[in-house]
Parts: C-alpha cells; sequence; structure tokens
C-alpha cells in the first residue's frame, strides 16, 4: 500500500508499490482473437482442401464423359462416322441421328452426374457437359448431312441409270420413250442442283446421257432390222446427242441401208432363176460409191459380166447364192 510506514524515521520517503497486473479481459479477448485466427486458417484450408477435391473428382468425371463421347464418335461398329447411307439416315430407334447419340450422351452424363459427391461437383460436371453435347450434336449433324446428300447423289445415280435402260429397251413404244426421257432429263437436273453444277456442266451432263441412251435406242432399232424405226429415233433425238455420236449413227444406218440393198439384189438374182435352169440377170448397184451393192452372175457358158469373173451357176444352188 502505498504511504504505509514502518519505523518513520529510517525509511524516509521509501513507497512500497503494488505489482500492475494487465487487464485480464484484454489478455483474454487477445487470445481468442489468436484462437480464432488459427480457427479461421484451419477453415480456410479445408475449404481449400475441398475446393480441391471437388475439382480433381470433376475433372475424373469429365475424362469419363469425354472418353464416351469418344466412343460415340469412332467405335467402329456403332460410332456415328461409321454410320453411312440409309443405315445412317434410318435409324432402329426411330430417331434422328444427332437426337440419338444425344440422349445417348446425355444418359451416360446422368449416371456419371450421379456417382459424383456433391452438388458443386455435379454443377462443374455440368457445365462441361452442356459444351460437349453440343459439340456432338454438331459433329451428328454434320455427318447426317453429308450421309444425305450421298445417299441422294447415289439414288438420283441410280435414277439417271433406270431411265436410260427404259429408253433404251423401250424403243419401239412412243408413250414409254417420252415417260422415260422426262424422268431422265429430270434426274440429271436433280444431280446438277446435289451437287452445284453451273449451267455449262449442266447441259454437258445431259448431252452425255442422252447421246448414251438415245443412242442405244437407236441402235436397238438397227440390231432388230428396222431402219426406218431407227433413222425415225436419230432425228427425233438428234438435238439431245453430242455431233460425234449423231455422226456414227448417221454411218450405221448407212451402212445398215447399204446391207438392205445388198440383200435385195441377191434376193432378185434369186428369184430369177427360171424352171429351165435359165436365169434373169439383175445387177443392184447400192452404197453411196455406187459398187457396194454389185452382184455379178454369169450364164452355164461362163461369160464374165463387166469383163470380172462372177458367179458361177452351174454348181450353185439356189441356198449357195443366197449364202453368196
Amino acid at each position: 500500500q502505498d504511504n504505509f510506514e514502518v519505523l518513520p524515521g529510517a525509511f524516509s520517503g521509501v513507497r512500497f508499490n503494488a505489482p500492475q497486473v494487465g487487464d485480464a479481459g484484454a489478455q483474454a479477448s487477445a487470445f481468442g482473437a489468436a484462437a480464432t485466427g488459427v480457427g479461421g486458417q484451419l477453415s480456410d484450408f479445408a475449404l481449400q482442401i475441398a475446393k480441391e477435391i471437388n475439382e480433381t473428382r470433376t475433372e475424373d468425371a469429365r475424362n469419363q464423359l469425354s472418353a464416351f463421347a469418344d466412343e460415340l464418335r469412332h467405335d467402329p461398329e456403332k460410332g456415328l462416322f461409321n454410320q453411312h447411307g440409309l443405315r445412317a439416315l434410318q435409324r432402329d430407334s426411330g430417331m434422328a441421328l444427332p437426337d440419338e447419340y444425344g440422349k445417348a450422351f446425355r444418359d451416360r452424363f446422368e449416371e456419371i452426374s450421379a456417382s459424383l459427391g456433391n452438388d458443386e461437383q455435379r454443377r462443374m460436371l455440368q457445365k462441361s457437359f452442356v459444351a460437349m453435347e453440343a459439340d456432338l450434336r454438331g459433329a451428328a449433324m454434320a455427318h447426317l448431312s453429308k450421309q444425305f446428300k450421298t445417299y441422294q447423289a447415289e439414288t438420283n445415280a441410280a435414277t439417271v441409270q433406270n431411265r436410260g435402260n427404259g429408253i433404251a429397251a423401250n424403243w419401239r413404244d412412243d408413250a414409254a420413250l417420252d415417260e422415260n426421257a422426262r424422268g431422265l432429263h429430270e434426274a440429271v437436273l436433280k444431280s446438277a442442283v446435289l451437287n452445284g453444277w453451273g449451267e455449262e456442266k449442266t447441259l454437258s451432263e445431259l448431252t452425255a446421257a442422252g447421246s448414251r441412251f438415245f443412242g442405244q435406242a437407236v441402235m436397238g432399232a438397227l440390231d432388230n432390222n428396222d431402219t426406218a424405226r431407227a433413222q425415225a429415233l436419230l432425228e427425233r433425238f438428234r438435238p439431245a446427242m453430242d455431233a460425234e455420236t449423231a455422226a456414227r449413227l448417221d454411218k450405221a444406218l448407212q451402212g445398215q441401208r447399204d446391207d438392205e440393198a445388198a440383200h435385195d439384189g441377191a434376193q432378185a438374182v434369186i428369184n430369177g432363176v427360171k424352171d429351165d435352169g435359165s436365169i434373169d440377170v439383175v445387177i443392184p448397184l447400192g452404197g453411196s460409191t455406187g459398187k457396194g451393192g454389185i452382184f455379178r452372175a454369169e450364164s452355164a457358158s461362163h461369160h464374165s459380166m463387166n469383163g470380172e469373173k462372177g458367179l458361177n451357176f452351174d454348181s450353185m444352188t439356189t441356198a449357195d447364192v443366197q449364202q453368196a
């Protein structure tokens, strides 16, 4: 205590001061603050760990989902890029290709998402899923479009061939010719649209098809010895053919006429043989040169005609003459 004196003269002015004790409340507050700081650090650490766990778990799930997307694209049997032609256009599932593969991808996402540990992980995976799904569907749409175009082109090429065969086979039938000619023209124009041909290319393809199939119709008539029909078909379809094909058919028709003239001349000789063995000689002049259809004959005395050795009918039957 202050001013407490013992033996007053001996210790004049000496004071005994009580020790200074700090504010107990302040010390407790400081300790609490320190403890709170440690707790905050521990809490931050725990949050960081939880965050990294979420990220790692989500990354694993994302890898699984990405691997499945690659499988949907590239599987040798079931991958969408290995679905071609009608198999790509008409699915057993009854769904369009993008919808079918999109559904399979979503089903797998939901399966993986259900296996995650918390909503944060699911939220993070959902974000990745949306981007991957859009990419997969875009690839499926592009592939479907390509397959549809290819299928259309193949089908249209088959239509061109089918209509052309109809023209060649029905050379006798004007109605069938007209129908198949219209179908051929339409099929070639459809190919032009599908392939983006310009006017020059389109006309070239129309001429090529006309030369091929209308030419076959003309030759069909010639092969059946119907020269008149062949000539009529050639004149009818000449505008649809190229000049080279038309010239070749003109030549074939002229050759057919020469053969017919020669045959007629031979028949005239045969018809001229009398019962008594005498003959009325007919010399037909066929061909563009006036020589191709000449048949020479001679009597039993072997007198030559025109100064050249001819046929000796003494040793020939009527059938022999016709064969010759």
